[in-house]
């Protein structure tokens, strides 16, 4: 009797930690956007079309195009506006005739995102050339060793 009594204790238990497993999933505030020309962001140029602007961390944004494949990731740094905006929008500056994503305006938020640039993955630099000796060298050669006898 006793044992059953721990074995309904511990598959309650166990039961009652199953929900708070699943509950990992992460939620994302993410902004959809169609933008209808081209537009640069840092050196990089995008062309227009449908884009999703996902928060992915602090000061960190991942854009995805329409095909959700992720395009971009964009440093950014929040700036106090004052009041809640009513509505989404994205904020362009114009410099030589080429649009440059500035801020993201999110609605029902006081804050509004202002882009700093992209964020370069980092690469390995690449490896240097390997030397290869010719089989006949004489730098390891067992002939050139001092107290050699043959």
């Amino acid at each position: 009797m006793k044992f059953l009594l721990h074995l309904t204790l511990l598959a309650a238990a166990l039961l009652a930690c199953l929900p708070g497993a699943a509950a990992q999933a992460r939620t994302y505030d993410a902004f959809n956007a169609d933008v209808p020309f081209k537009f640069n962001i840092g050196n990089r140029t995008f062309q227009s079309g449908h884009y999703q602007f996902v928060i992915v961390g602090a000061g960190l944004m991942a854009l995805r195009d329409a095909k959700a494949r992720t395009v971009a990731s964009l440093i950014t740094r929040s700036v106090d506006s004052g009041g809640p905006s009513p509505s989404s929008r994205l904020v362009f500056k114009t410099e030589k005739k080429q649009y440059r994503l500035a801020r993201i305006v999110m609605e029902k938020r006081s804050q509004v995102l202002e882009i700093l640039g992209e964020q370069l993955a980092m690469r390995p630099a690449p490896l240097p050339p390997v030397w290869s000796l010719p089989p006949d060298s004489a730098l390891f050669g067992r002939r050139d060793s001092p107290g050699f006898k043959p």
